[in-house]
């Protein structure tokens, strides 16, 4: 459908997450960015979500997605992202959300299984 995908969903920690909505960023189209938890950080791991998200906000990309209890913890009310607890959940945002043209990326640690998202998105009959 002309949506472009850059799955990155096998492993993630704050410098890979970093690079890569940096990547995102620096190419053109309308770029979102679908971010699953990071995993395996220590004592320290929210304030490297929270590093995260303010990242990538301060990119001013078209569209920030965020899963798993983590991000959930560290994301503030009023700010430009989207949190959701199902992945379904975020397949059918996104389903009435992309257009042809977009550039999503695709980022978490593999536990969070963020590529389950994109599988789904690539079905014909998703919701």
């Amino acid at each position: 459908e002309g949506i472009r995908a850059l799955n990155d969903a096998y492993n993630a920690n704050p410098v890979s997450m970093g690079a890569a909505l940096d990547t995102l960023a620096g190419l053109s189209g309308r770029r979102i960015a679908v971010l699953g938890d990071m995993l395996e950080l220590g004592r320290d791991e929210l304030s490297y979500h929270r590093s995260v998200v303010e990242h990538a906000l301060s990119l001013q990309l078209d569209a920030l997605i965020l899963t798993g209890c983590r991000f959930k913890k560290v994301r503030q009310a009023g700010e430009a992202c989207e949190w959701f607890s199902d992945p379904e959940d975020v397949v059918r945002f996104l389903s009435g959300f992309l257009k042809s043209g977009d550039l999503v990326l695709f980022k978490g640690s593999r536990e969070s299984r963020v590529e389950r998202i994109l599988q789904r998105l690539k079905e014909p009959d998703r919701a």
